[in-house]
């Protein structure tokens, strides 16, 4: 799709695009590949050689992203008090063209579960968490959309939220997508009758979660590592 075409979407339309453009997502390991597609999980076994990576050298367009902390939270949702990750992070447009702006999130826990921002959370919700931020530069993951300028004066800072259903996750992963323009496509095996799929470079960073995350209390996550890859 055009950015002109784009520039001229309601908030809406455009979240409905990006929501469609980022269902499809691949997930690589080392042993196989996952193809997650519209809720169908389709797997191609492939030699760890083959799992595409990002550039050593970006070529394509690059946002700076500085993720904040990610915390377990309280908010009380119609008199029942329920539990939600919530994210914050800080992005810069260095790229030397104005880019359009629409990132992805996805929480993915060590049992494997992918959690999608937004998904199930009320808007209420949203709101309360970015008026505790004491911030108002923060923008919700809609009203964050849109073209960006570039440099310092255009920087934009987020919050996202995910449903918290699972209270000891292991583990868990965050997938940041719409930070490069990056991209790359994979073909299934030889003889197979699945579509190519569109790899796009990601943000990764990993996070420990031993125990129940209802003992963090106020404190965050403590982040193991961060990684550019491809999905």
């Amino acid at each position: 799709m055009k950015r002109q075409a784009l520039a001229h979407m309601t908030r809406a339309t455009m979240l409905a695009a990006v929501s469609a453009a980022f269902v499809p997502a691949v997930m690589v390991s080392t042993a196989t590949t996952a193809l997650l597609m519209a809720g169908t999980v389709a797997l191609w076994t492939a030699p760890a050689a083959a799992a595409p990576e990002p550039d050593a050298v970006p070529r394509k367009w690059e946002l700076n992203f500085e993720p904040g902390p990610l915390r377990v939270v309280n908010v009380t949702v119609n008199g029942e008090n329920r539990l939600y990750y919530v994210f914050t992070y800080k992005v810069v447009n260095k790229s030397g063209q104005d880019v359009l702006f629409a990132p992805s999130f996805d929480l993915v826990t060590g049992k494997g579960e992918i959690i999608r921002s937004g998904r199930g959370i009320p808007g209420s919700v949203a709101s309360e968490l970015i008026a505790r931020q004491g911030n108002e530069l923060i923008q919700d993951q809609i009203s964050i959309l849109g073209e960006m300028g570039q440099g310092d004066p255009n920087a934009r800072e987020g919050l996202v939220v995910f449903a918290a259903e699972d209270h000891q996750p292991g583990e868990l992963s965050l997938f940041v997508t719409g930070l490069s323009g990056e991209s790359t496509t994979v073909k299934p095996p030889a003889g197979s009758t699945a579509e190519p799929v569109v790899l796009r470079k990601t943000r990764h960073i990993r996070y420990a979660a031993p125990g129940l995350i209802t003992s963090l209390g106020n404190r965050p996550l403590s982040m193991v590592d961060r990684a550019w890859v491809m999905r």
